[in-house]
């Protein structure tokens, strides 16, 4: 269980640190102020720890026959895993020493080269994590492209929501930085969905065997939570907005923040996601399933739209963003109890 929660702190750690330097680039200075350099620093150690777990799991396998020291070596030194293991330390170690060495300067006109260079490292880190994915273990060098695409979009649109609902001042205005962000948020939603979409085509081949997998469930319970994720965008994205135009005074910090909670939530049923096998490499376990209607499935139908309208009724409302959260969830599980139903 250990390994597959370390992937949701693993993508929290990128998110903090592409957060970062995306209000820094963005011009945000407010927010760039109050984010702690030793939270950023953390964050590129946890790297360092966290993408040592798969690898940890290879070295406690062999470590019986031949102890944990010889088998140590032996990973990092001869398998292709623990090579690239080497090259996150090292990019790991390299960002640490430009944030420590030369800090940035909180404008991008100002931070120069550096922030440039740590923008090239994180690009390196996310090479090398990503390096022995699904897609890259299936497609090669275009797999990983498609999946790179992916995982930053997500990094830089959740990165900067948890930046903004936790660091930016309480009294500032938020017109300015929904401004931009709804744009930004506008094109990685669109490459997040498009690149989901090539993998999901690529990697799930027949949507029966998907739904027999663990690694389909994970997957339709994840794509069943972006839909209200999709929902707090709309309301974060144009109905906030059009509140903030009227009383420029308004906060929707706590709007902000829920959609960062339900990003975490996609965080952890991803690293679930990524310790399954895929369903083209399983044997075929569909060959008795079959599409048909169930009377109780109705009846979640029902309870996950009700849960939709809730959630809307909660904003229109002006009730705590928070208690979309549970909303969203009993969504998400009576939808996917639904989707369940049907198939036998």
């Amino acid at each position: 269980m250990i390994y597959w929660l370390g992937e949701p702190l693993l993508y929290l750690c990128f998110a903090v640190i592409i957060g970062w330097l995306t209000v820094i680039r963005a011009g945000e200075v407010e927010i760039a102020a109050r984010i702690p350099k030793l939270l950023v620093i953390t964050a590129i150690c946890g790297i360092g720890v966290l993408s040592f777990l798969p690898l940890l799991r290879i070295v406690l396998f062999f470590a019986g026959n031949t102890g944990f020291a010889v088998s140590l070596r032996n990973v990092l030194f001869t398998l292709a895993e623990g090579k690239a293991y080497g090259w996150t330390l090292l990019f790991c170690l390299l960002m640490m020493a430009a944030v420590c060495v030369k800090p940035l300067h909180l404008s991008i006109r100002k931070a120069g080269w550096g922030w440039w260079l740590c923008c090239i490292l994180c690009l390196g880190l996310a090479i090398a994590v990503n390096w022995f994915s699904h897609m890259t273990a299936n497609y090669g060098p275009a797999g990983l492209l498609v999946h790179l695409i992916h995982f930053l979009s997500v990094m830089i649109w959740s990165g900067t929501l948890l930046a903004a609902g936790w660091f930016k001042p309480v009294s500032s205005s938020w017109s300015g930085f929904l401004k931009w962000f709804h744009i930004l948020a506008m094109v990685a939603m669109t490459l997040i969905i498009g690149s989901g979409w090539l993998m999901s085509a690529a990697l799930i081949p027949q949507i029966a065997t998907a739904a027999a997998s663990s690694y389909g469930k994970a997957l339709l319970l994840k794509h069943l939570l972006i839909i209200p994720l999709l929902l707090f965008g709309f309301i974060n994205g144009f109905l906030i907005k059009r509140k903030l135009s009227q009383n420029h005074s308004y906060q929707p910090t706590t709007w902000i923040r829920a959609e960062a909670v339900l990003v975490l939530a996609i965080y952890i049923i991803t690293g679930y996601m990524n310790q399954q096998a895929t369903p083209e490499s399983q044997p075929d376990p569909a060959s008795g399933l079959v599409f048909h209607g169930h009377p109780s499935a109705l009846l979640y139908l029902s309870l996950a739209t009700g849960c939709l309208v809730g959630l809307q009724a909660v904003y229109r409302r002006n009730k705590n963003a928070y208690l979309a959260l549970p909303l969203s969830l009993f969504f998400t599980l009576a939808a996917y109890q639904a989707v369940m139903l049907f198939i036998s």
